[in-house]
């Protein structure tokens, strides 16, 4: 009778533990799922970034480009002289300045958004 309810009592401390794991396990899944669904929305938010950063290359290229040929028409007109070459001069460099601002803040962003993702990746590993 002894060695029946010392069975008795292994058998119950087992099916709590296994209740236990069971309960835990559910937990964990509950978190991976939300880890996932969390996942996807960053993921869905960088790719959305990313496109905007590459419209806005995009539309400061075309913006150089269309600078480019209106420098090379001036500089087709120009008669020669310091002064014309001087303007032609300041409008390529005005360009280029303006070119490395748009890009410094293009990377600016993607930086902040990296930082974000990445504190927000962190901050879910704590769950």
């Amino acid at each position: 009778a002894m060695q029946v309810e010392d069975l008795q009592s292994k058998l119950r401390a087992a099916t709590m533990r296994a209740k236990v794991a069971e309960e835990q396990h559910k937990n964990d899944t509950e978190a991976l799922k939300w880890f996932e669904i969390k996942f996807d929305m960053l993921k869905r938010e960088e790719d959305t970034l990313v496109l905007e950063h590459a419209k806005e290359v995009e539309r400061v290229t075309r913006e150089v480009e269309t600078q480019r040929q209106e420098c090379e028409l001036l500089k087709q007109q120009a008669t020669g002289s310091k002064t014309d070459l001087e303007k032609e001069r300041m409008l390529l460099m005005d360009t280029t300045n303006r070119l490395k601002c748009v890009m410094a803040e293009v990377i600016g962003r993607n930086r902040v958004h990296e930082a974000a993702k990445q504190k927000e990746l962190e901050s879910l590993k704590d769950v």
